[in-house]
């Protein structure tokens, strides 16, 4: 009954929601780290600038900037109407590092102004160029007409990589930009959902990170929430952790920019629940300690963390639920559980937590349904082991000696190629007394002298009892006939056992053969030196019978054709119908030619030679005929 009433409890007290459980961990931002550090060194500056730029995100400083300012300096040349993005990345660079010797040209003002006034330039120029004159300390000189180049350049092409830079333009442009802002709904509905956790953008992180970003700043700077709900943000906020190990420069760095932007909104902020102990809990430590942060790992202030139930998953009971968490002194990201109620119930557990500010924060979001997988650890004993032997044929019951775990067998097992090798053991849990079954469970018999393994599974039976049963006769071949004293051991494991254990149950005696030899080596390179080609062969030809017989069959034969002629010799033959053109003659030289080749056949051609010549002889016997027996219709209609 409390078995059930826990049941119906859990299930009463289950929160459907949906939550994040990843973040930036110190190990990722040292990944990162490293990426942007080693991208320093490329000739490329947007690639450069991206990791300048990814470092300050991290608070790191670049290194060696006086090859960076020498590469921007050198990138400053380029020049035409697609040079805005290039002139970005020299011009913001440059502000960056902020101590490059030198001046930058003069020229590049004048470009990037040329590049935002051009009613030619795509909606990505358009921002570069924007952001290239902000970097110069420059402001743009008439905003009106660059919101209504993006409005007709965003209907011409109103792709996500558009839609994501006007958003950030639109959200540097002021009042002005507010005409994008409808426009960030339009976007939102085209992200894709995978696994009902996760929306993405086609495209990747890249594209994801700029739309996201965009939408959010774009909000911020018309004071309006973006049409994305609180579940929409953290779906979005599992594809941004689920990419953290990207390597890329930009890719970096628009991971890097699009966490601080979800983690510094004043409209969304998902909530992120971790595990911070050991997934591999004991009865004697059955503390769980969960870190609840934002996505960059940082506290999110005073919280009220519940554990909403506690399922063992091998057969669904609840054993916790509606449990408070104790906030842990020093760290106000860290909430600590206790899961004695558990009693020690080996098995793997979903814990599912929720999550509630202390102070009323509407932008907290993804505050219930973040999952947890821990295991209880369990012990497990040997309640009853024995060993022994009995006839193959079964013809007398086995005799079986008692072992005691961890002891090893006091005596020296003896069978031979008659017997049977038998061994019958019980596992029973620690804790709870009761019978169980592990994943794992093998018999292992080591040859003493040379020390060859055979391994063999025990299978447990209905009652949740071992037996292990080796008929030694049948299977010799395994122990290669190799007779003598062997050492067996039971290993037992599994993945909820904290004491899996191999033990030495004692040592048999194996014979195989009568006189317990062992079988003569066999050479190796014998066995596998190269065998004889293997080459087609026809079938070979049937005895033919005397030529007597074949000379008295090709009389009758001839018999029929002596008779024709001779019939012709006394009536007459009349061939005045017989057309003599080409094609009559060809037809009559064809088929006398098939009736020869036929004959050749029989002599001594084989079926395939005879085949290849009458494909030829056919096909002009056909044409000939056809043509003959057209020009006999021919004639018959003129009369």
């Amino acid at each position: 009954m409390r078995a059930v009433w826990v049941v119906l409890l859990g299930l009463s007290a289950v929160v459907v929601g949906l939550s994040t459980t990843d973040l930036v961990t110190p190990a990722d931002r040292l990944r990162l780290k490293t990426a942007l550090l080693g991208a320093l060194d490329s000739n490329d500056i947007t690639a450069v600038h991206y990791s300048v730029l990814g470092l300050g995100l991290l608070n790191e400083k670049p290194q060696k900037t006086d090859v960076i300012c020498k590469l921007a300096l050198s990138s400053a040349t380029a020049t035409g109407a697609n040079s805005a993005p290039v002139l970005y990345h020299v011009v913001d660079t440059w502000k960056v590092i902020g101590n490059c010797p030198g001046s930058l040209p003069t020229n590049i003002a004048k470009d990037l102004s040329a590049a935002l006034e051009s009613e030619d330039s795509s909606i990505p120029n358009l921002y570069f160029a924007y952001q290239g004159l902000i970097s110069l300390g420059q402001k743009p000189k008439d905003i009106s007409k660059l919101a209504k180049n993006l409005q007709t350049a965003i209907k011409k092409d109103d792709s996500l990589l558009n839609l994501g830079y006007l958003f950030h333009l639109a959200a540097l442009m002021g009042p002005a930009g507010k005409f994008a802002f409808d426009r960030i709904e339009d976007a939102i509905v085209q992200a894709d959902e995978v696994d009902g956790k996760v929306l993405q953008f086609e495209g990747g992180i890249s594209i994801t990170a700029l739309l996201v970003s965009g939408a959010y700043k774009l909000a911020a700077a018309n004071e309006k929430k973006p049409p994305i709900s609180g579940d929409q943000a953290t779906k979005f906020a599992n594809f941004f952790v689920s990419r953290k190990s990207v390597q890329s420069p930009k890719g970096v760095f628009s991971l890097l920019e699009v966490l601080h932007t979800m983690t510094s909104n004043k409209f969304h902020q998902p909530v992120v629940v971790t595990l911070a102990s050991a997934a591999a809990l004991t009865a004697a430590t059955p503390q769980v300690s969960v870190r609840v942060s934002d996505l960059l790992g940082r506290s999110l202030g005073p919280l009220t963390v519940t554990l909403d139930t506690a399922t063992r998953q091998n057969d669904g009971v609840v054993e916790m639920a509606k449990v408070a968490l104790a906030a842990q002194q020093g760290d106000s990201t860290l909430y600590t559980l206790d899961l004695s109620s558990a009693k020690g119930k080996r098995g793997f557990y979903n814990l599912i937590f929720s999550v509630k500010p202390n102070k009323p924060d509407e932008r907290l979001v993804g505050l219930t349904g973040a999952q947890v997988q821990v295991k209880m650890l369990g012990e497990v004993l040997v309640e009853v082991a024995e060993l022994g032997t009995a006839d193959a044929d079964q013809t007398t019951a086995p005799k079986m000696n008692k072992v005691s775990y961890p002891s090893k067998a006091n005596f020296v097992l003896e069978a031979d190629w008659h017997q049977r090798l038998l061994m019958k053991f019980a596992l029973k849990d620690k804790t709870t007394k009761e019978p169980i079954t592990v994943h794992q469970a093998f018999v292992k018999l080591i040859n003493v002298a040379t020390n060859n393994e055979v391994i063999f599974v025990a299978e447990p039976d209905a009652g949740k009892s071992y037996r292990f049963d080796l008929d030694i006769g049948a299977r010799a071949s395994d122990f290669e006939q190799q007779s003598g004293k062997y050492r067996l051991e039971l290993l037992v494991g599994d993945a909820v056992l904290g004491n899996s254990f191999s033990w030495q149950v004692g040592e048999v005696a194996l014979t195989f053969t009568s006189g317990g030899s062992a079988p003569p080596l066999v050479d190796i390179q014998q066995i596998y030196k190269p065998k004889p080609e293997i080459k087609h062969l026809f079938r070979e030809p049937e005895k033919r019978p005397p030529a007597t017989v074949s000379t008295l069959f090709t009389g009758l034969v001839c018999v029929p054709f002596a008779i024709l002629l001779i019939l012709w010799a006394r009536i007459g033959v009349n061939i005045s119908n017989f057309p003599f053109s080409l094609y009559a003659i060809g037809f009559h030289l064809g088929l006398g030619g098939i009736f020869g080749l036929f004959g050749i056949f029989f002599l001594k051609l084989n079926m395939f030679t005879t085949l290849k010549y009458l494909l030829g002889i056919g096909a002009v016997t056909f044409l000939c005929g056809n043509k003959m027996l057209s020009k006999f219709a021919q004639n018959r209609r003129q009369r």
